[in-house]
């Protein structure tokens, strides 16, 4: 077994063969002696992990049995928890990138956990949400289930290790409550909720709307983004939809000439006043 560490700028780095394989990383670390620490706990992990593993060798890098499980995924899976895997496979390769699959234990979980919740999302402002790190643990917990079905001597690290609390979802209405709601429901009211189910859109993009947005004659509506800075889409119109977006454009513009009138009838008023004072 070839072992040492060796300075690359101030940092030093360690690099050494055991069972076959090459291990090479950053100790994160300017002191030779905090450095040769670092590589020998790295080397004792390494050790007791593979101790009972008849041929260390053939244990892949965690990398590697990711892609092993986004293949059996995509046979066995449907499209779209597959793409969901393989987005959530992106992130999780990207912090345990060159460990093998033993390595990964309970703490490097937590440790994932901190480092993912801390990063920004990609398509809007803020942190990335618990929920997302969830969905990523739970891939995580999915390639490890399928580690152990494979026949691999591996402990799943995810198993204990508690989630992120969620925010509550709103439940969603039957059919039966929805016939409900819009028997009972009049005016703007009814409006609105004809036009959140039928086009899907939350309530902040719907309040957002403008009446450029909406495109009578090739029946459909732009949603403004509002989870997604940037984002938009067009939503084709339901038959009840665009008379309620039709009946509302009408009544604005009529709003606006009642409007526009009474200012008229203000100024002339005011005009005689001063005429006559």
């Amino acid at each position: 077994m070839m072992m040492a560490v060796s300075k690359c700028g101030r940092i030093y780095h360690y690099e050494f063969e055991l069972g076959g394989r090459w291990y090479r990383e950053n100790t994160k670390r300017t002191s030779r002696q905090d450095a040769l620490k670092v590589e020998a706990a790295k080397r004792t992990r390494l050790l007791n992990s593979l101790q009972d593993i008849p041929n260390p060798t053939a244990v892949p890098t965690f990398a590697e049995f990711a892609d092993q499980f986004l293949n059996w995924a995509r046979l066995n899976l449907s499209k779209a928890t597959v793409n969901l895997h393989r987005v959530n496979i992106d992130r999780v390769k990207q912090f345990f990138r060159g460990k093998l699959i033993n390595e990964i234990d309970r703490k490097s979980v937590k440790d994932f956990m901190v480092w993912r919740a801390g990063q920004k999302r990609e398509n809007g402002k803020g942190k990335v949400s618990g929920a997302t790190v969830n969905r990523n643990l739970t891939t995580l917990k999915g390639i490890f289930n399928h580690a152990d079905a494979m026949g691999l001597n591996v402990r799943n690290p995810v198993r204990h290790v508690p989630y992120f609390k969620e925010t509550a979802r709103v439940p969603t209405l039957t059919l039966e409550e929805v016939d409900k709601y819009l028997a009972a429901a009049k005016g703007d009211l009814k409006d609105f909720a004809v036009l959140a189910l039928d086009t899907g859109a939350r309530p902040m993009e719907l309040l957002a709307l403008h009446k450029n947005d909406v495109n009578f004659i090739g029946g459909h509506v732009g949603l403004p983004g509002t989870k997604n800075v940037g984002a938009r889409r067009d939503v084709p119109l339901t038959d009840d939809a665009k008379q309620v977006l039709e009946r509302g454009n009408a009544n604005r513009s009529t709003a606006a000439s009642s409007r526009y009138a009474d200012r008229r009838r203000s100024t002339r008023k005011c005009s005689t006043l001063r005429v006559s004072i």
